[in-house]
């Protein structure tokens, strides 16, 4: 059974905007393995909005937004096969979702990237 749907999509350049003019927006997004993966991937700004968009599409399927949840709390990595899933840090949001199974898939264009999340129980 789905238990909650979620999509967002972001202007690619917002995202290198927030990168770099605010002071430590990476760094209160993103979570260390995060960061790191977008280093590998030679910071690409549509590879680090991809996750921004998915963090707000899984809140949005949590049917909560960020209203006690942190962007940290939540974490997008990718597989060997560059398949992203999600990791639920936060013990909380965990417990809720202890049965579920989390689905995500994040694209991007030239100037957008969006990321649509299912939670399946």
């Amino acid at each position: 059974m789905i238990r909650g749907i979620g999509i967002d999509i972001i202007e690619i350049n917002r995202v290198q905007e927030a990168v770099e003019k605010t002071k430590g927006f990476l760094e209160k997004t993103y979570t260390k393995d995060e960061i790191e993966y977008f280093k590998s991937r030679k910071m690409k700004y549509e590879t680090v909005a991809g996750n921004f968009a998915g963090k707000e599409a899984f809140v949005k399927a949590m049917g909560t937004g960020f209203i006690g949840v942190e962007p940290k709390d939540i974490e997008i990595l990718r597989d060997v096969s560059g398949q992203p899933y999600i990791n639920v840090l936060k013990e909380e949001i965990k417990e809720l979702l202890k049965d579920a199974r989390i689905f995500i898939t994040i694209s991007h264009s030239q100037n957008y990237a969006v990321a649509n999340v299912v939670i399946e129980e």
